[in-house]
């Protein structure tokens, strides 16, 4: 029986059948885990950036491994990573312009704030000269 196995599997990659199964099992595959990724896209969107960062690369990496085999491009899980990594990004742009913002509103105080230019010369001759 064995041998009949492994003459079914050459007669298999001989035929061409496993260049029509990887690509579709490849997309099934992705199509699998984007839905799963989407359904958790809130949990995603809380993620620091470093944890964000290896669910990404992780999804990536599976994304190019499949796209490898499958010897096409394929842009299920592709596409939902791009756009929750979107999210993310646009959602730190928002902390930045609050803390930008808010540096920008202490420079402003600082500018408008009343300064008096004091001139070191004369201070040091009237301690040396005293009250007169």
């Amino acid at each position: 029986m064995p041998g009949k196995y492994v003459a079914t599997n050459k007669e298999a990659l001989d035929s061409g059948l496993i260049d029509v199964v990887m690509p579709a099992a490849t997309e099934l595959a992705n199509i699998r885990v984007s839905k799963v990724v989407l359904i958790r896209s809130e949990q995603h969107a809380v993620l620091s950036m470093p944890e964000f960062l290896e669910l990404f690369n992780e999804n990536w990496r599976f994304v190019v491994k499949c796209e490898v085999m499958a010897r096409k491009m394929i842009v299920g899980l592709r596409g939902v990573m791009v756009s929750q990594a979107c999210v993310l990004i646009h959602y730190d742009e928002d902390d930045f312009n609050v803390v930008r913002t808010l540096i920008l509103v202490e420079i402003i105080f600082i500018q408008s704030s009343c300064w008096s230019h004091i001139s070191l010369g004369i201070l040091s001759r009237e301690r040396n000269m005293g009250p007169s």
